[in-house]
């Protein structure tokens, strides 16, 4: 994952029609927005580039402050009617400082046997929340899930409102499972289906209420489970 300033100084010549970019800041931007007559504001890249509207999206992501929907922006995607434009995913200062007080950065540092046992402390964390503990396990990946989903070639999946809530799109298992006819095309249902597969593939399910269990084997076991279960058995 590369900061988008080393690409943005001539967008149409370095990047390939359609790729995706990921930002992780804004020090491409000019200081100062520009202002149009029929009432945008767009900030626009250094080397005149690339443009993005100076919404509440934008000045949530570079702030921290929180968006009209009463929302704090962790990150978000980019695209553009003419597909010859690369599409931009933005994590947002804020998240990417987030991830990296956790004790986790990756859910490959995570041993999902720990999941399956959640101490004390971690309940409740999980409990004060609202989060689950599958929740625990996707940190980074799941929100590159989640946003990978709404580029093109991900499927241009949207972000819905929850039956359980007023908010528009959302994050966790809890959001996630709570949309039900078009969780085929809400991002954070996908993300998760991704993220599902991965655990599946460790040897894990996943219930209802987000909890970890291990998975039953019988017979041979396969190469994909060696590391987690007797071979021998």
């Amino acid at each position: 994952m590369g900061a988008f300033e080393g690409v943005a100084t001539n967008i149409q010549a370095q990047v390939g029609a359609g790729e995706v970019i990921f930002s992780c800041g804004f020090s491409m931007f000019n200081a100062n927005p520009t202002n149009y007559p029929n009432g945008d504001v767009v900030f626009w890249e250094k080397n005149g580039q690339y443009a993005e509207s100076a919404d509440d999206t934008f000045y949530s992501c570079k702030s921290g402050a929180l968006d009209e929907d009463g929302l704090l922006v962790g990150a978000y995607t980019m695209l553009w009617a003419n597909p010859t434009r690369p599409q931009i995913i933005r994590f947002c200062p804020i998240f990417l400082s987030h991830i990296a007080t956790q004790r986790w950065s990756s859910s490959l540092q995570v041993d999902p046997e720990w999941l399956v046992d959640i101490p004390p402390e971690a309940a409740a964390t999980l409990a004060k929340e609202g989060a689950t503990p599958v929740d625990l396990y996707g940190l980074l990946e799941l929100a590159a899930l989640h946003e990978l989903t709404h580029t093109r070639d991900g499927g241009s999946t949207h972000d819905y409102p929850s039956p359980i809530s007023d908010q528009v799109g959302g994050a966790g298992w809890g959001y996630a499972t709570s949309i039900e006819g078009d969780a085929y095309d809400n991002a954070e249902s996908v993300a998760f289906m991704g993220l599902l597969s991965k655990l599946v593939q460790l040897g894990f399910k996943v219930d209802k209420n987000g909890n970890l269990n291990p998975i039953a084997v019988s017979g041979k076991r396969s190469l994909v489970n060696r590391f987690l279960f007797d071979m021998n058995g």
